[in-house]
């Protein structure tokens, strides 16, 4: 009876291969990027004081603001993802009244007949308007402030 040995276990390395180091290096940036995006701890709200928003849009009778722009802020609007008291003002060259505005340019950007009557009604009172040229600074701060108010 001879007795053999067993061949002996391949040699088990301890240091991490360099795509452990890359995984590792991964692991930690999305740890970051986590902590970077999580929410507050703390949300801070003064109570007392009265929430106001606005937004104001430039070029407000264009192509892109009644494409994209107003059918976004009316479905952020329905979520309840806007404030309900946001103020939001046209401005654009165009020269008409706010009424025209509701009408002629967000209406139509916002209408579905799937949305009730009135939910674009509320949103729509929440829309002014205001015209001017966008190279006169000057002009902009005179005719804003009365509309934000």
């Amino acid at each position: 009876m001879s007795t053999s040995s067993a061949p002996p276990p391949p040699e088990v390395t301890t240091e991490p291969t360099e795509s452990d180091k890359e995984i590792a290096r991964l692991r930690e940036r999305v740890k970051e990027l986590e902590a970077r995006l999580a929410p507050p701890d703390t949300v801070t709200t003064l109570s007392n004081e009265p929430q106001f928003s606005s937004i104001v849009l430039f070029g407000a009778d264009g192509n892109l603001a009644t494409k994209k722009t107003f059918p976004t802020l009316f479905a952020l609007w329905r979520k309840k993802l806007l404030p309900r008291d946001i103020v939001i003002v046209g401005y654009a060259r165009e020269v008409m009244n706010t009424e025209e505005f509701r009408k002629n340019i967000v209406y139509k950007a916002i209408y579905s007949s799937a949305h009730a009557q009135r939910e674009r009604r509320r949103f729509l009172q929440r829309v002014h308007y205001c015209s001017g040229q966008f190279d006169d600074a000057k002009h902009v701060r005179e005719r804003l402030p009365p509309l934000l108010a």
